[in-house]
This record gives structure tokens, sequence and C-alpha cells, in this order.
């Protein structure tokens, strides 16, 4: 799973970090973050 966040004091990428997001590098200016999300054994 990835989300894009902009950095910024107020921004959201705390709460991300506390969601499991790691950052992964940046895209359009902006920190994409990344989230391992396992697959359920019937959905492979």
């Amino acid at each position: 799973m990835t989300v894009l966040w902009f950095r910024s004091d107020e921004g959201p990428e705390g709460f991300y970090r506390r969601m499991g997001f790691e950052p992964a590098g940046e895209l359009f200016g902006q920190v994409l973050g990344v989230k391992e999300v396992p697959v359920a054994a019937g959905d492979a």
C-alpha cells in the first residue's frame, strides 16, 4: 500500500509512520510511504 505526503511540521507524516508506513523515496516532490499488507490465503 502506498501514500504520498508533503513534509512539514504540521503534516501527516507522524500519523502515517504510526500506521506502519515507511518512507521509500520521493515522487512528485512528496514523500512516498509504503506499507506491506499481508495477502489472505484465499486471495493469492
